[in-house]
């Protein structure tokens, strides 16, 4: 079996990414049903959160133990059920305590490695930074504009990074740009339509069908409560 680049991967983890790339495959395939593309997307889901806690575990073990046990404690607390244990609470604190501690230390991690970012950056030549967005920004491109692809697929795929980039991915605002394109490109092809049709559980409500100088626009109103849909004579606004 391939070696994980991850020291904390067990074989399991390491058969788990190997069969997540073919779930990938399973999700950009137009045939994969509805119901089968949510279970595979459930499966990404629990894989993710389990190397997230695998991780975690790692780099604090004992702390995430300890804090397991003292949030159920709370918790049934606030279930009625009350240990009344003065040392139990004194535990929980301190489990409180060091779980802020945490997550302190984890937004520090981030701002640091912010600044660390900017300053590779401010300290590339122009033409590197000119080589650097080029190459980034085609990768997007091909990624969501011509591949239409799903965010691992732009991640693993077409960049070639490992799972470890999915968070810093969102945290670097890039799933947050994916979906723009994704929408805005879906958007564009769906004001060219030339039916419309409501639908619900009882069947079609609505057929409208267009003529060939009618475009549709789509507006939110009432503070995005509702979706307005418009036909309208084709005009260059529309492009």
């Amino acid at each position: 079996m391939k070696e994980s680049k991850f020291p904390y991967a067990s074989n399991k983890e390491i058969a788990d990414e190997k069969i997540g790339k073919w779930l990938s495959a399973a999700l950009e395939d137009p045939t994969t049903c509805g119901a089968m593309k949510d279970d595979i997307n459930d499966w990404f889901r629990a894989i993710e959160e389990e190397r997230l806690r695998s991780k975690k575990k790692l780099i604090h073990d004992e702390l995430y133990d300890k804090v397991k046990m003292e949030m159920f404690k709370a918790s049934s607390k606030l279930e009625g059920i009350d240990y009344g244990d003065k040392t139990m609470n004194e535990k929980q604190e301190k489990a409180l305590d060091g779980l802020a501690k945490l997550q302190q230390e984890l937004e520090k991690s981030r701002k640091q490695y912010e600044a660390d970012n900017d300053s590779w950056w401010n300290g590339l030549t122009e033409k590197e930074r000119e080589d650097a967005f080029y190459a980034v920004c085609k990768r997007i491109w091909q990624a969501d504009g011509i591949d239409n692809g799903s965010y691992r697929w732009a991640l693993y795929d077409v960049f070639g990074f490992d799972p470890s980039m999915y968070m810093r991915g969102m945290n670097c605002g890039y799933m947050a740009i994916h979906n723009a394109i994704f929408d805005g490109e879906e958007l564009q092809r769906m004001k060219r339509v030339n039916r419309l049709e409501v639908i619900d559980d009882t069947g079609r409500l609505t057929v409208k069908y267009l003529k060939d100088d009618e475009r549709v626009r789509y507006e939110l109103q009432d503070e995005n409560r509702t979706l307005k849909v418009f036909i309208k004579k084709f005009n260059t606004e529309d492009l």
